[in-house]
């Protein structure tokens, strides 16, 4: 898949492990590049994570803001197509092609987005 998602996270592991876990399950062909600003002990056990993983992820640690960091790091992406997305955000794969088809076949568009589902709970947002 000619895609690369660019993820920002701070003291996020756990966040991380679930993205991995997620992209893993729906067989994401693209590339990961996550974008660790973490402390150094946070940022050793989420690094040790993604090398078990077989997706094709790319782990870089630098502390800073995530603008601040996806600009030092945008020149790595080898790949057309680029979605800066969240740590804590998952994006299907149908949507992803369909994204990727549209602006394949409307050169006048630079981007392209989907339909999104937001799930929120009242009493504890790592909850649903």
């Amino acid at each position: 898949m000619n895609i690369s998602l660019l993820v920002p996270t701070k003291n996020r592991q756990n966040f991380i492990n679930r993205l991995i876990y997620y992209y893993e399950k729906n067989n994401f062909k693209g590339y990961l590049y996550i974008l660790d600003s973490s402390d150094k002990i946070q940022a050793k056990i989420t690094k040790n994570f993604v090398e078990k993983s077989d997706l094709k992820i790319k782990y870089f640690h630098s502390v800073g803001y995530p603008g601040m960091v996806m600009k030092k790091f945008i020149s790595k992406i080898e790949t057309d197509y680029v979605v800066e997305t969240g740590d804590d955000d998952f994006l299907t794969i149908n949507g992803l092609y369909e994204c990727i088809n549209f602006l394949d076949n409307n050169n006048l568009y630079s981007a392209a987005n989907g339909k999104c589902l937001n799930v929120l709970s009242k009493k504890n947002y790592n909850e649903i």
